[in-house]
Formats: C-alpha cells, sequence, structure tokens
C-alpha cells in the first residue's frame, strides 16, 4: 500500500468520525478526496502537513459528502494561489457543473476566483474582467449523499487544502478552526 494511499484512508476515517459528531458542518482534506492529474505536496503550512496542486496536463478531485440535511451549504475551500495565473478552479455537483445562482451578480458564471493572499479560506464567483469576483459560494443541496469535484481551471495550479461545508456564513480560522462564538 502507497504512503498517498494509506494518508487517504487515515483521512477518510477520521472525517467519517468528524461528520457523525456534527451534521451542520462537513470538513474533509482535499488530499482525502479521489485524485485525477493531482500532485500531493508536502507542506507544514497545510492542515494536515500536506496539499494538493493540479498537474500542468489537468487535475480533478473527487470528494465524496457524507448523507446532508436538504438546504443551503456555504462552500469553504482552503487555498493558496502564488499568482493570477494560479487562482482559480471548477466544480461540480454529481457530475453537473456548479455556476453562480440567478440571483447572484455572476449569475451563471462557472467560474471560481482564489484569493492571492497566502492561504485563504473564501472562494468567490469571477465574473468578467479583472477584479469583478464576489462571494460566497452557496451550495443549495438535496437531502442525501453528494459527490463534489474540484476541477482544474485554464493554466492554474493553486495549493488545495481543505473544503468545509456549513450551514452559515462565518468563515472558518486558519487552518479550519470554528470561528470565535461557535
Amino acid at each position: 500500500m502507497g504512503q498517498v494511499h494509506l494518508i487517504q484512508l487515515l483521512l477518510a476515517g477520521a472525517v467519517a468520525l468528524a461528520q457523525a459528531a456534527d451534521p451542520t458542518r462537513v470538513d474533509l482534506e482535499i488530499e482525502s478526496g479521489t485524485m485525477k492529474t493531482c500532485v500531493l505536496v508536502v507542506d507544514p503550512t497545510a492542515s494536515g502537513g500536506h496539499a494538493v496542486r493540479f498537474s500542468a496536463g489537468g487535475g480533478r478531485v473527487d470528494l465524496d459528502l457524507p448523507a446532508l440535511p436538504a438546504g443551503p451549504w456555504y462552500v469553504w475551500i482552503r487555498t493558496r494561489a502564488s499568482t493570477a495565473e494560479d487562482n482559480g478552479l471548477l466544480m461540480l455537483l454529481d457530475g453537473k457543473p456548479v455556476s453562480a445562482p440567478p440571483d447572484h451578480k455572476w449569475a451563471g458564471v462557472p467560474d471560481i476566483y482564489l484569493t492571492k493572499k497566502g492561504w485563504s479560506w473564501e472562494p468567490e464567483w469571477q465574473g468578467p474582467g479583472k477584479g469583478n469576483h464576489e462571494g460566497p459560494i452557496i451550495l443549495n443541496l438535496s437531502a442525501g449523499k453528494h459527490r463534489l469535484t474540484l476541477l482544474k481551471r485554464k493554466t492554474e495550479l493553486p495549493l488545495l487544502d481543505r473544503l468545509i461545508l456549513t450551514r452559515d456564513a462565518k468563515v472558518p480560522g486558519e487552518k479550519g478552526a470554528l470561528p470565535p462564538g461557535k
């Protein structure tokens, strides 16, 4: 059994225990997903000591979500984008492209902008032109299990560390700790 596979199995077990404890929060290390055309990077500043980077030839991470109640879920992805060329990705939900909802300023836009300032939890919808981005990203899920897929967009190679879904708009702390008052 390879080291990467062992890490994925251990993380999946820890995630399953955490999900049972709090049905209003899903917390996944990106490297616990099924990676295709990605590189596992050792990074002591990442929450689990590792992060995922899409490769130059492509990139995809499939994350299986546990059974969840229906309704809106805020999407927080801990990422590090070093340049304007490394600050984006796309998402699929159950194999279908995710885009900004009809009531959002950038309705229908599928591109997700990642902040270029060290590690950040705040992905936003990327509108047309430079500097036109706005969040938060909210998924309206039906009850049950889902698969969320993160995809490489254009040439971007951001570091992907962790994904958290919550029922409220409070941005997670530095490495995913709950914000004060939670």
